[in-house]
């Protein structure tokens, strides 16, 4: 008969050993390598100087909503579509929720490009001329087949209203921008010209659009929609490198 004493020690002999050869294994795996990350709607133009913007106390106050975005697209991921598949780029993601970066360019946007129009705090709803609400639609590289050279796509549609809810106006916002080759780096060049191309029309549309919009109440007055879009070629190639 083996001793109590005797069994303490090899049970915990084999419990150091089975820790020993643990921590062994754990050093022998390799360690998963960091994502790429990646931002867009950093580098947008100036405003152009023939246009003066409009005295603080003279520019038509706008509260921006919620940015509604596509929930394939909405994190960190780099989604791209093919057909009817998606998938997200292996090794490449966002800095930030594309959602959260999108916010952020279109704020920028305005600080840049706006004359006539100034985003508003939301807590300002009561000095607002317009309401502001951004729906993107796509945001996407598409691929018309694997490995081919994908065209970049944002689309998004945009409504003003009077505080009261009445419509002033809206429209549809298209950029479909190819990218330079099947790369990481060019297909987020494409990513950030299709987002400045569309947000430029957005503030432009809205230094058009807010400033007709007096602070008083006209529930009557009848909505009016436009659509605007613009496309450009596709092209293909090799699959990424």
């Amino acid at each position: 008969m083996i001793p109590l004493r005797s069994l303490k020690f090899v049970g915990l002999a084999a419990g150091l050993a089975l820790a020993a050869g643990l921590g062994g294994c754990i050093s022998l795996f390799p360690k998963a390598e960091p994502a790429q990350l990646y931002q867009f709607g950093q580098n947008q133009p100036a405003a152009a100087a023939a246009q003066p913007a409009a005295a603080e106390g003279q520019a038509a106050g706008v509260v921006m909503g919620p940015i509604g975005f596509p929930r394939a697209a909405i994190g960190d991921q780099i989604l791209t579509v093919t057909g009817n598949q998606a998938a997200y780029i292996k090794g490449a993601r966002w800095v930030a929720p594309a959602s959260v970066l999108f916010q952020e360019a279109t704020e920028r946007s305005f600080d840049r490009l706006g004359r006539q129009a100034r985003l508003l705090q939301r807590g300002e709803i009561g000095a607002a001329r317009a309401l502001l609400r951004l729906d993107v639609r796509a945001f996407e590289a598409d691929y018309s087949a694997p490995g081919a050279v994908p065209t970049v796509s944002v689309i998004v549609h945009a409504s003003l209203s009077r505080p009261n809810g009445v419509i002033l106006d809206e429209r549809t916002f298209q950029s479909s921008q190819p990218a330079a080759e099947n790369r990481v780096s060019a297909i987020v060049a494409a990513f950030d010209q299709a987002t400045t191309q569309v947000l430029t029309e957005v503030v432009g549309w809205t230094d058009q659009v807010a400033p007709t919009a007096p602070m008083r109440d006209l529930g009557s007055e009848p909505a009016r929609t436009t659509t605007f879009t613009r496309s450009t070629s596709r092209t293909t190639s090799r699959s990424p490198g």
